[in-house]
């Protein structure tokens, strides 16, 4: 993590004071250009130069401000390639190899970094020959100040490129090319270990300090905590070669020092400034989302965080109805917040759900007990796919598994109704169905028999003559079987809001 978080580049890409034309890492050679779409190109120049973009027949131009910065657009664009491009001040730079198709952002924590070398192994990689789908893996930085730009390159996927990769983002944009037909291009700016805070700008997070921390970037705590990683970084550097000298003097070497990220987590609107910030305002179709782990101590606040991240993304990459698919957590045993509050956290990802253009994956079958980053991702990746196929592209196919709707009361027995029913309701092993309780007016939950009927699933106990309300899957770890015929699990649900 010291060499991926490094103080000096903070100021590394705010060199205005450099003269002539230049570009940011995300306009580059092998870049893919979102079609059918406002494309803005944008770079730096000696502040009052013109600058020309010529793309195939479309010929944009712009004039650096008075900090240098400028940005033409293209518009239209149909997907094809591969083009090159010009852009032209006093010097010329000539980008090869750009394709125009489909765009989309990876994002989150560990389980969206988790790269296609380290999940899914060596022969996975070596079949990952896809020159349609070109990458563009971000470097994970952290700032107490939006960052201008970041360090990255865009690459032609195949076995030579793709090991570190996001192995969800990769399985997700692999579908997605096969299914379309069209390039595809990801970009990979996720974090492990980092909270839904720390991904919202400061502008957004300004009036919402309730949701996790201060936003002011003037709070103590947040100079505070800036300064002690300067120390850190500082210290680790100071470590590196202690530990040298001690492997040359055949001694023992000093212990490392502690990150503050241990134990404090990282602050509101850090790695929004460090790995969004700079690659705005690049052309997307839409963000592939996987996080909530590091939210699980507060699973209560992270409905109102997603909904206000969102908003947040779709404001500053200029799109109002920018799609945002996300990924429900899955099965785990955790050690480190109270018993459900995985749990409480799915149930707050599915409320997050009410969000327009905004579509929910269910892992409650491909998650690991005992591994908070189970291995599993090629399924993820693919439910990703289906659901912009269906909700972004129009594909008209199922895309998720059944979801809670509505319940009633009749002669000691509950009837749920569901949608996104599929084919029918079905168990992913065709084995009664496990994962339900019931309770009545005591709250008390035991587990309950159920039953499918139909379009809907009949829950009752002799135990509880007089139910009130029924829970699916309400468990950390739980075991639960209920899917459509597409083989889509259901996600977690209570009927109930009780506390």
């Amino acid at each position: 993590m010291h060499k991926q978080i490094i103080w000096s580049a903070l100021l590394l890409w705010s060199g205005l004071v450099w003269a002539g034309l230049r570009l940011p890492a995300i306009i580059g050679d092998n870049m893919v250009l979102q079609q059918d779409a406002d494309v803005p190109i944008w770079g730096w120049a000696t502040p009052g130069e013109k600058v020309s973009v010529t793309f195939g027949v479309q010929k944009a131009t712009a004039v650096a401000d008075a900090k240098g910065k400028w940005t033409a657009r293209l518009s239209g664009l149909k997907a094809g390639g591969p083009y090159e491009m010009t852009i032209e001040a006093e010097r010329k730079i000539t980008l090869k190899n750009i394709l125009v198709g489909e765009v989309w952002l990876c994002s989150g924590q560990s389980n969206m970094k988790a790269n296609l070398g380290w999940i899914s192994g060596a022969a996975a990689v070596a079949q990952a020959n896809d020159p349609e789908i070109h990458l563009f893996l971000a470097r994970m930085w952290l700032s107490p100040q939006p960052m201008e730009d970041t360090q990255g390159q865009w690459v032609v996927c195949s076995p030579q490129t793709v090991g570190a990769f996001s192995a969800v983002g990769y399985y997700f944009g692999r579908d997605i090319q096969q299914a379309l037909k069209v390039p595809v291009g990801l970009i990979d700016t996720s974090s492990g270990g980092t909270t839904a805070q720390t991904w919202i700008s400061t502008e957004a997070f300004k009036g919402h300090e309730n949701l996790g921390g201060p936003a002011d970037l003037a709070s103590p705590r947040v100079i505070a905590f800036y300064e002690r990683l300067k120390a850190f970084e500082q210290a680790m550097d100071q470590w590196q070669k202690d530990v040298q000298e001690a492997k040359a003097g055949n001694t023992r070497p000093p212990p490392q020092p502690v990150s503050p990220l241990v134990g404090s987590g990282y602050p509101p609107c850090g790695t929004y400034n460090a790995q969004i910030a700079p690659l705005l305002p690049y052309a997307i179709r839409g963000v592939t989302w996987y996080q909530g782990e590091a939210n699980t101590f507060n699973p209560g606040r992270y409905a109102a965080l997603m909904r206000l991240l969102i908003a947040d993304w779709r404001r500053v990459f200029g799109r109002p109805e920018m799609p945002f698919l996300f990924v429900q957590l899955p099965n785990f045993i955790p050690d480190n917040v109270p018993p459900g509050a995985w749990a409480a956290l799915r149930e707050a990802q599915l409320q997050a759900t009410d969000v327009p253009h905004v579509a929910m994956v269910v892992t409650i079958d491909v998650g690991d007990a005992k591994d908070i980053h189970p291995r599993n991702k090629k399924p993820v990746g693919q439910r990703l796919a289906l659901a912009a196929l269906d909700k972004v592209y129009g594909r008209k196919i199922v895309s998720s598994g059944p979801l809670y709707e509505a319940m009633s009361i009749e002669g000691g027995r509950v009837h749920l109704a569901f949608r996104e029913l599929g084919g029918g309701l079905a168990t992913g092993d065709g084995q009664e169905l496990t994962g339900f309780a019931i309770a009545g007016a005591d709250r008390h939950f035991v587990p309950a028999h159920a039953e499918i009927q139909g379009r809907g699933i009949i829950v009752s106990s002799d135990q509880v003559p007089e139910p009130k309300a029924v829970r699916y899957a309400w468990a950390d770890n739980p075991t639960c079987n209920l899917v459509n015929k597409e083989g889509l699990p259901a996600s977690p649900f209570r009927t109930d809001d009780w506390r």
